[in-house]
């Protein structure tokens, strides 16, 4: 019976993880929430990536 269930939520997981802005967007977040996590996550990146390259050098 588990595997099932796991057969038929795989379909959905693999979409989720393909078209993670359609999630958000069906979970009810508005566009200009989507874009500030999306520039949130860029700003964390850039920074990591900016800390990385002045401790290494």
């Amino acid at each position: 019976m588990t595997t099932d269930r796991k057969r038929s939520r795989l379909p959905r997981l693999r979409w989720a993880v393909r078209h993670p802005l359609d999630v958000l967007e069906r979970s009810g977040f508005s566009p200009l929430t989507v874009a500030g996590i999306l520039l949130f996550v860029a700003s964390v990146v850039t920074w990591l990536t900016y800390t990385y390259f002045t401790h290494l050098s």
